[in-house]
């Protein structure tokens, strides 16, 4: 997955070890190409997944209530030439 080097270059549990505690140098981590390209695309996933979530949320909102809209107009309109047949109105 990732490997724990020393600042020198030698490895965690390699040859560093007998230098003393006043000559080692903290850890870094290293990433190889492949891990790197992987946290990136990764990262623009989320990020797509989160732009794409919140587009998609206020679309739907604006489309089921146009719809809504025009199903109460239908019902409406239907009701209103029902009662002018019957000559009600």
């Amino acid at each position: 997955m990732f490997q724990w080097r020393m600042a020198d270059g030698t490895g965690a549990s390699g040859a560093g070890i007998g230098k003393g505690l006043q000559q080692m140098r903290p850890l870094s981590l290293q990433f190889t190409p492949p891990q790197k390209f992987t946290m990136v695309s990764l990262g623009l996933i989320i990020a797509m997944v989160i732009a794409t979530s919140l587009t998609q949320s206020s679309f739907y909102r604006r489309a089921i209530i146009g719809r809504e809209s025009a199903v109460i107009r239908d019902m409406v309109t239907a009701v209103v030439r029902e009662q002018e047949d019957e000559h009600m109105l």
